[in-house]
């Protein structure tokens, strides 16, 4: 990881990534500087994860565009998948309260035929 302290610094990240960008026969040319700055950011300065994450970004947005374009959160599609989502997750939530506690299931068999 490499530290990042002034605008040079990251000026000089995105040259290289701007070299390896253009060395890449399947990746755009095109890509605005921000763009390439966001990258290096978010991999917190590693050109080598960075130009990793850019490379993935580009091969998915070019294969399949549906992914990451378009995208309102207000949808319905969107809306179901969140619901969907949050559905599963209070599930495991619950079950993972079950498991914590002393929960026994109350079997009226057992109970009440006193088998």
């Amino acid at each position: 990881m490499t530290d990042c302290k002034s605008p040079e610094d990251m000026k000089q990240l995105v040259t290289k990534m701007r070299e390896w960008l253009n060395s890449q026969p399947h990746l755009p040319k095109d890509v605005d500087d921000r763009i390439l700055e966001r990258f290096v950011h978010s991999c917190y300065f590693n050109l080598e994860k960075a130009q990793t994450a850019a490379d993935l970004f580009f091969t998915i947005r070019g294969a399949s565009p549906e992914l990451l374009s378009n995208r309102d959160p207000t949808s319905p599609a969107m809306v179901k998948a969140l619901k969907i989502v949050l559905l599963f997750k209070l599930i495991f939530i619950f079950i993972k309260y079950l498991r914590q506690s002393n929960y026994k299931p109350f079997n009226a068999e057992c109970t009440f035929l006193k088998v």
